[in-house]
C-alpha cells in the first residue's frame, strides 16, 4: 500500500519507457525507469480496507447520456462545505410505480433547489424494492462525471452505506452521507 499523491508524483516526472516497481522488507518498494531510482515506504496491505462485495441483485445499469443529464441539471445547486453535511451531496431515488421506474436526482445548498428524473428500465433492489434512496458526496458525483464520459453503460451498485460503480475496466466506491435530506 502506497501513497497515491507520492506514487503519482514520482510516476508522471519519469522519463518514457519500461517502469519496474518491486518490494522489498518491510514494505518498502523500489521504482525504477532509466536512470531514475526511487525507494519509498509503504505500508501493509492488511490495514489497507478490503473492497466490498459486488452483489449483482442489487445493482442496474444507466446510459452514460441520462446520468450526465441528470448531474448536469442537479450539481451546480448542490452545496459545498455546508456545516450541514447532507446538503454536500445530491439525494438519488430509485422509484418503482407499478411496471414503471424512474431515477430522481434533487440537490439543494438550502437556498437553491434542482430536480431532474428520467424514466429507466424496471429495477429490481430485492427485499426493499419500493424505494430506494440515498445521497452521494458531491466530490464522488463528480468524479463519476469525469469518469463516465464516453463510456456508454454505467453499471450501479447499492450497498449498505456504500455505491460503487462500474464504469468499463474501473470500479468507483463511495460511502453514503448520513441524514435526513429536506422535503
Amino acid at each position: 500500500t502506497l501513497s497515491a499523491k507520492k506514487l503519482y508524483d514520482i510516476i508522471r516526472e519519469l522519463p518514457e519507457g519500461e517502469i519496474t516497481l518491486f518490494t522489498e522488507e518491510n514494505h518498502w518498494v523500489v521504482i525504477k525507469a532509466g536512470k531514475s531510482h526511487f525507494k519509498m515506504k509503504g505500508l501493509s496491505p492488511d490495514d489497507f480496507p478490503s473492497l466490498p462485495s459486488l452483489d449483482d441483485k442489487k445493482s442496474f445499469q444507466l446510459d452514460e447520456d441520462l446520468l450526465q443529464d441528470l448531474i448536469k441539471r442537479t450539481i451546480f445547486s448542490c452545496g459545498e462545505g455546508d456545516s450541514r453535511q447532507i446538503l454536500n451531496g445530491i439525494w438519488v431515488g430509485i422509484i418503482n410505480e407499478g411496471s414503471k421506474t424512474k431515477i430522481r436526482f434533487v440537490g439543494t445548498d438550502g437556498h437553491r433547489l434542482s430536480l431532474a428524473e428520467k424514466p429507466i428500465d424496471p429495477v429490481s433492489l430485492g427485499k426493499n424494492d419500493e424505494l430506494r434512496q440515498m445521497v452521494i458526496p458531491k466530490k464522488a458525483v463528480m468524479e463519476l462525471r469525469r469518469l463516465v464520459e464516453g463510456k456508454g453503460k454505467v453499471k450501479v451498485f447499492l450497498m449498505p452505506n456504500q455505491i460503487g460503480f462500474e464504469i468499463g475496466p474501473v470500479l468507483l466506491f463511495s460511502r453514503l452521507l448520513e441524514g435526513t435530506y429536506p422535503n
